[in-house]
């Protein structure tokens, strides 16, 4: 019986090339997976204006859902939602003061 299993256990070769692709497949799976860990530690992260009544940074990344409804409640239209390029918090909301100022006692 174990010639059997022997038998039908074929080894199959790898070619350089298939090995290749793989890992560099790999790896840049590995580095656009990390690549929303630098807007965190670059200096642009912290620099975001939430609307009022936001809680702190870390928090506030937590507990947002992303669903845009600040923004589109926001009376003044000063809400604006981060884009890819700002990692983690992509879809999340700020406020671009120099575009349109919050005006929150209206």
């Amino acid at each position: 019986m174990a010639k059997t299993i022997s038998k039908n256990v074929k080894k199959k070769k790898i070619s350089r090339r298939s090995f290749n692709r793989g890992v560099i497949l790999t790896l840049a799976t590995l580095s656009a997976a990390g690549a929303g860990f630098y807007p965190i530690t670059s200096p642009r992260a912290s620099n975001f204006l939430r609307p009022p009544g936001a809680v702190p940074e870390a928090e506030f990344l937590a507990s947002c859902i992303k669903c845009g409804q600040c923004v589109q409640t926001c009376p003044v239209e000063a809400i604006e939602l981060a884009f890819l390029d700002d990692g983690f918090a992509v879809g999340t909301a700020y406020i671009d003061a120099r575009k349109q100022g919050c005006d929150f006692f209206l």
